[in-house]
């Protein structure tokens, strides 16, 4: 019983060590409870309050030049943590904290780095951006999954370098043919409605 309130073995753990639990090597019964479940006493999903502390006590605070990566949940890549009851980004949230309210409701917490997709939310990285502005961000970080990158893309670069030098030579129908693809898509490539960015 002398052993019920020591703190837990687990650094920055507020939690006590739990005597009724034989072999707990002093650990609190939640850190004792995933090492039985995940043999790692920070497996599986984070203590109660653990990503909000992390939040609070590492991200806002944080002013290192490298990606700081979130160790919770996400979705899409992109950092998500409980509040209330609803999943919030924790990019937009740490940009609203650190930059303040965006200039308008659609403005976006774009990320300068271009890893918001692996968790960073290192809010020297983060700013307010259009959604012109966070797609031609994604151009040049390599991000975007236009062109060849799109899953349901057709074509390729070259393919398409081709067909507009075709423009004029065929009809769109015969060079839909050719590369297996309808002649509407042929006309939107001559006339730059898509793949507009392709030199």
């Amino acid at each position: 019983m002398a052993d019920k309130f020591k703190p837990c073995s687990i650094p920055d753990c507020n939690g006590n060590a739990h005597w009724t639990f034989k072999g707990s090597r002093g650990m609190c019964r939640h850190h004792y409870r995933r090492v039985l479940w995940h043999g790692d006493p920070f497996g599986g999903r984070a203590p109660n309050g653990e990503a909000e502390r992390f939040y609070r006590e590492v991200v806002i605070p944080c002013t290192q030049d490298d990606c700081l990566i979130w160790p919770y949940a996400t979705n899409a890549g992109y950092a998500v943590m409980n509040v209330g009851g609803r999943a919030k980004a924790i990019h937009r949230m740490a940009c609203v904290e650190v930059h303040g309210e965006p200039p308008t409701p659609d403005h976006e917490a774009a990320h300068s780095c271009g890893q918001g997709s692996n968790g960073c939310v290192n809010p020297t990285h983060l700013r307010w951006a259009t959604t012109v502005e966070n797609q031609a961000d994604k151009v040049i970080h390599g991000t975007t999954n236009r062109g060849e990158r799109c899953g349901s893309a057709k074509l390729t670069e070259d393919q398409v370098r081709a067909i507009r030098c075709l423009k004029g030579k065929m009809t769109q129908r015969e060079i839909g043919d050719m590369y297996g693809v309808n002649f509407i898509t042929i006309g939107d490539i001559h006339n730059l409605r898509t793949w507009f960015w392709l030199e």
